[in-house]
């Protein structure tokens, strides 16, 4: 048995746009706003895995034989010398969901003293129609540069010119993705891979399910392609569609947002809980305007959810009362009945503080032996009492031979419903204090009857709600043995004392909805009604006949965020989950930017998130501050990735003026690690302009060069202007490196630094530091 991994991407493109492939410019000009989109690397990562048994056989009727399959691989991978093949195989129904009977998988390798890599081509046994293919070389000696070879443009020509000759008869209904490529952002190591997608359009309308995907390098060269596309599928093209106008109308009507708890993770481990409002993605039936799932399927309306008890009840217990292991085994035989022959075994009490909340949990874990009896055989009992107020948080009764039991319909076994009644008394007895709260999920399950005959127990679910406000982290589960309607398992999942009693202030659902629709835009789709898991089955039997398109609306973002934000429900404004801090949708460039003399160094900068807008303006012409500066250094020096506070959670402040909850502390502590700044002073001033002298010395620094820089005569520079100071070795390196330029014979040491000056010297620090590298990465 084999494995073969084939991305699975359809889900993703749904939410994408196009331009036709015939309109695209060589040089046109492209903005990376940075949504949180995925790579062509990121979605091959996110395999739909596929079982098969590997042979070199085919069928005796396949019209593309072993050796001619063989030619076209490297024909269409292009294999250059070195290159041996490795192996060949035959699979039956590679791509389930097209007409392909079969597939030739042909896989090539080469390795030297030098460098090594393979490829992996696909090819339709039937018609010799590539359906992907991968590349993978390793050269040690390979020296990247910054900035790459080819631009994006060029690797989108290069893209277009392969899929204009490898598909001739699909060139036609392809059209250029232009949101896939928001995912890309210039590698600041010089490693790039050009991510490019382009999409089946029919009727003029995009079916992102189809589509071709590949990756060009920096070099020009490529690296990955994949097809995928349904020959037999039909389309039927639009009779009388809402308009886009009507539609988002519609989108505006049907949304629903709701509110919900989420848990910032912020640096002091203390996180206050914040109010997000959510509201979950749907679709428009194109002709009738109806909500749908994303599956495609007509959206039901859903039942209310029940709360356990419409009040709040108390078990009698004195609160902030530490129990005794006796008196947690009672509480637990008092709401859940033990067999007579229980006998406790073990007990542990355990005190823990969430490192996030700040909320300290107090538990008795207990364990009881059950002799044999008529219904099991040396059955195990388990516990868990919260010490402080007495409530059962978990329970589970395992039996050795419960697995074998055989389950039988009799007369007056309890049925599914009955049971969820018993559910709803269970949990008021078990979690009092939080039955009030606790909304049994009526769509939970959604079994149908056949299945609930097979089932050995029944399970119910309960989320958690207050005063309106959903709790997505918080839940309860409580299952029954079906033939004795014993609780077989409980467990409550419930953060105590932490969530505000009084109903939160915030905005209202109507502009929550408006906030909501600003990130959007509304397109037109085809997709396939997911009728049997279209998407996720690995197994798709359903004939090609009865697989059905549907023409709907769906919203497309306008801009994502690379993190995982929340749109704040008390101001309106969106925040990052990890920091908290307030993070702005850039929908288009500041306008501030275009024409500036620095725009690509300065759009690098605002890609990577290593700059900050200032009232939506990139403002080129302000002075740089020594936290934003270090901010830039730590982005650039970490490939990109910035730190986040809670890596530096135990970490006390290293200066007083940049403490745990400013937006500068992780980058400031990095900088530490570095040994780029001195914490010696007690203060950072983190809103003080640099001169260009200051900036000489950290660049130098980060180079790794700060100590040679300071041998006497070691290093010389034309500048006039600096022979009384005492970092010349550091400027006359950035100076010689181009980073920081001299203007004639001038230095200019104690002019401050702007904006665009800063990501100027930033572009021209990676350019130096690839060229300075004795080995390669």
């Amino acid at each position: 048995m084999k494995t073969i991994g084939i991305a699975s991407i359809a889900s993703v493109l749904l939410l994408c746009s196009v331009a036709p492939a015939s309109a695209q410019s060589l040089y046109a000009h492209h903005v990376y706003p940075g949504p949180q989109a995925q790579t062509v690397a990121d979605k091959e990562a996110e395999l739909l895995e596929l079982e098969y048994e590997g042979s070199d056989e085919a069928p005796a009727d396949t019209i593309i034989k072993r050796d001619q399959a063989i030619e076209l691989a490297k024909q269409y991978a292009a294999t250059s010398s070195g290159y041996i093949l490795e192996g060949v195989d035959y699979q039956s129904n590679l791509y389930t969901i097209s007409n392909s009977r079969g597939s030739w998988i042909i896989s090539f390798s080469k390795k030297d003293q030098k460098s090594y890599g393979d490829i992996s081509v696909t090819i339709e046994s039937d018609t010799g129609k590539l359906l992907s293919f991968y590349m993978n070389e390793i050269d040690p000696d390979k020296k990247l540069t910054f900035p790459p070879k080819i631009d994006l443009e060029h690797a989108k020509q290069t893209a277009l010119d392969y899929i204009t000759k490898t598909n001739p008869q699909e060139i036609s209904q392809l059209q250029y993705d232009e949101d896939y490529e928001k995912s890309f952002r210039k590698p600041l190591d010089g490693n790039v891979e050009y991510p490019l997608c382009y999409l089946r359009v029919v009727n003029g309308i995009v079916f992102p399910q189809n589509y071709v995907v590949m990756t060009v390098n920096g070099e020009g060269k490529i690296l990955s392609y994949m097809l995928q596309w349904d020959e037999q599928l039909t389309f039927q093209a639009p009779r009388n569609p809402i308009s886009l106008g009507q539609a988002a109308e519609q989108f505006n009507k049907l949304a629903e947002p709701r509110l919900q708890y989420i848990v910032p993770n912020t640096p002091n481990g203390f996180a206050a809980p914040a109010v997000a409002y959510e509201t979950d993605a749907f679709l428009l039936d194109a002709e009738t305007g109806e909500a749908l799932l994303p599956s495609g399927l007509k959206k039901e309306k859903q039942s209310k959810a029940i709360p356990a008890s419409d009040k709040r009840i108390t078990n009698g217990l004195p609160k902030a009362q530490k129990l005794t292991k006796e008196q947690a085994a009672a509480q637990v035989s008092s709401v859940i009945p033990l067999p007579a022959s229980a006998k406790l075994q073990a007990t542990d009490y355990q005190e823990n503080t969430d490192p996030i909340t700040g909320v300290t949990s107090f538990e008795w874990d207990l364990s009881w032996s059950v002799a044999s009896d008529k219904k099991y055989d040396d059955a195990s009992i388990y516990a868990t009492v919260d010490s402080s107020t007495g409530a059962v948080l978990r329970y589970s009764r395992y039996a050795f031979n419960y697995a074998d039991s055989k389950v039988t319909s009799q007369s007056g076994t309890p049925s599914y419903d009955q049971l969820k009644m018993k559910a709803m008394e269970s949990v008021k007895q078990l979690l009092p204090d939080y039955a009030h709260e606790l909304y049994l999920d009526p769509q939970y399950g959604g079994y149908t009857q056949e299945e609930l005959q097979q089932m050995q127990t029944f399970e119910y679910y309960f989320r958690r709600n207050i005063n309106g406000v959903d709790i997505p982290n918080d839940s309860v589960t409580i299952s029954f043995d079906r033939q004795t309607a014993e609780i077989q398992e409980f467990n409550s999942n419930l953060l105590t004392s932490y969530y505000p009693t009084e109903p939160p202030k915030v905005i209202s659902p109507e502009k929550a909805r408006d906030i909501w629709m600003s990130q959007y835009k509304v397109e037109q789709q085809y997709i396939v009604v997911d009728k049997d898991n279209y998407a996720q089955q690995q197994d798709l039997t359903l004939p090609m006949a009865q697989i059905e398109t549907k023409l709907v609306y769906n919203l497309k973002p306008i801009f994502q965020f690379r993190e995982l934000t929340y749109l704040d429900a008390g101001t309106g404004e969106w925040r990052n989950n990890e920091t908290n801090q307030i993070v702005h949708p850039r929908i288009t460039d500041p306008v501030d930017l275009k024409g500036n003399w620095a725009e690509e160094a300065l759009k690098l900068m605002l890609v990577y998130e290593a700059l900050d807008l200032v009232d939506g303006k990139v403002q080129p012409d302000a002075l740089i501050t020594r936290g934003e500066l270090v901010q830039m250094f730590i982005t650039t020096l970490n490939g990109g990735y910035f730190p986040v506070a809670s890596d530096y959670a135990d970490r006390s402040a290293s200066f007083s003026d940049v403490t745990k909850d400013s937006k500068y502390f992780p980058y400031v502590e990095n900088a530490i690690d570095y040994n780029l700044i001195d914490r010696a002073s007690g203060t950072f001033d983190p809103d003080a302009a640099l001169t260009r002298s200051e900036v000489a010395d950290l660049i130098v620094k980060a180079l790794g060069y700060s100590n040679l820089s300071k041998v006497k005569g070691l290093f010389t520079t034309k500048a006039t202007d600096v022979n009384e100071l005492p970092n010349q070795g550091a400027i006359a390196i950035v100076s010689a490196l181009d980073i920081v330029t001299l203007n004639g014979e001038t230095f200019s040491p104690y002019e401050k630094v702007t904006r665009a000056q800063a990501a100027t010297f930033f572009y021209n620090f990676l350019k130096a530091h690839s060229q300075l590298l004795d080995t390669p990465r």
